[in-house]
């Protein structure tokens, strides 16, 4: 096995991963775990994406997300920024109301294709966005 893979899988362990735009960031650790090692993961995970596009009208970004959740987050795109900027949102949506049912469960934009690879496990739906109403003058 290749030192990285080993090294990743010890630091997922059993794991709950979580991201915003999880359909992303699942199947570039899936493709990188098989070029890697010829395997993938099977950990949980929940995608504050999804649940931002079920509760809250558009933008969804994790910037704008974590403005309208009272969330400070400094020197988005930057890793670690958005790595704590996505775990407090995470708390913030769950303080809203628990977030348990949506893990393994990942919302697409149905005006797109379904994303090319998820988890055998996960509960694939479409989904569109909420938009706030306009006043017509």
């Amino acid at each position: 096995e290749n030192i990285a893979f080993r090294i990743l899988r010890n630091i997922m362990k059993d794991s709950l991963l979580v991201a915003h735009n999880a359909a992303f960031d699942l199947q570039f650790l899936h493709w990188g775990m098989q070029r890697l090692a010829g395997k993938t993961f099977d950990n949980s995970f929940i995608d504050t994406l999804t649940i931002s596009r079920e509760r809250t009208t558009y933008p969804h970004k994790l910037t704008d997300m974590c403005s309208k959740y009272g969330v400070e987050m400094e020197g988005a795109h930057r890793a670690l920024n958005d790595v704590e900027g996505c775990w407090k949102l995470l708390n913030a949506l769950n303080d809203q109301e628990s977030v348990l049912p949506f893990v393994n469960k990942l919302g697409y934009l149905k005006k797109y294709d379904p994303p090319e690879w998820i988890p055998a496990y996960a509960t694939l739906f479409p989904t569109q966005n909420k938009y706030e109403a306009r006043e017509v003058i």
